[in-house]
C-alpha cells in the first residue's frame, strides 16, 4: 500500500469519530462558527448519501450538521500528496455541486419551488501534507476570468 493511501486511511478513520472531527476543527479551523458547533448535531452521511460521481472521485468523508438552525455540509478531502495539486479549486467545486445536486435532487419539488427556498452551505476542508507551502488559489472564482466576465455583464445588461 502506497504511503499516502496508508496515510490517508488513518486520518479517515480517525476523523469519522464526531469528536475527533470537532476537535479538529476547534484546533486548527479559527473562525467563530466552529464555536457554533455541537457535537450531537453532526452527522457523518453514508456513502449511500453521495451518486456516482463520487464513487468515481472516491469521496472521503461528508458530516451534516446543523448551524443556528441552518443546514450545512462539510466535505473532508483527505488527499495526503506529496506535491500540490493546481486542479484543486475546480475539483472542490465539483465535489460541491455534487453535494447541492444531491440535496436539490432529494428535496420534494414543492419545497424546492418556494421562494424561501435555500440550499445548505458546504464547508470544503482539504488535507495537505507537502514539503512545500500550498500555493495554489483558495477559490474558484480565483480561477476564472471573473474580472473580464464582470465587466461584460455590467455592459450587458440594461435597465428598461
Amino acid at each position: 500500500m502506497a504511503k499516502e493511501k496508508y496515510h490517508d486511511k488513518g486520518y479517515k478513520e480517525l476523523l469519522s469519530k464526531r469528536r475527533n472531527f470537532i476537535n479538529f476543527l476547534r484546533h486548527f479551523v479559527k473562525k467563530t462558527w466552529v464555536g457554533l458547533l455541537d457535537e450531537e448535531s453532526l452527522h457523518l452521511c453514508d456513502k449511500g448519501f453521495v451518486d456516482s460521481f463520487f464513487r468515481e472521485l472516491e469521496s472521503d468523508l461528508i458530516y451534516y450538521a446543523k448551524v443556528e438552525g441552518r443546514p450545512v455540509y462539510f466535505y473532508v478531502l483527505l488527499e495526503l500528496q506529496s506535491s500540490v495539486d493546481y486542479t484543486m479549486p475546480f475539483r472542490v467545486f465539483k465535489y460541491i455541486a455534487a453535494i447541492l445536486m444531491r440535496v436539490f435532487n432529494d428535496t420534494p419539488e414543492e419545497e424546492r419551488s418556494r421562494a424561501d427556498f435555500c440550499l445548505p452551505a458546504v464547508v470544503p476542508i482539504i488535507f495537505y501534507n507537502g514539503d512545500g507551502g500550498w500555493f495554489v488559489k483558495q477559490s474558484f472564482k480565483e480561477v476564472t476570468v471573473q474580472q473580464v466576465t464582470n465587466k461584460i455583464l455590467k455592459k450587458s445588461i440594461y435597465k428598461t
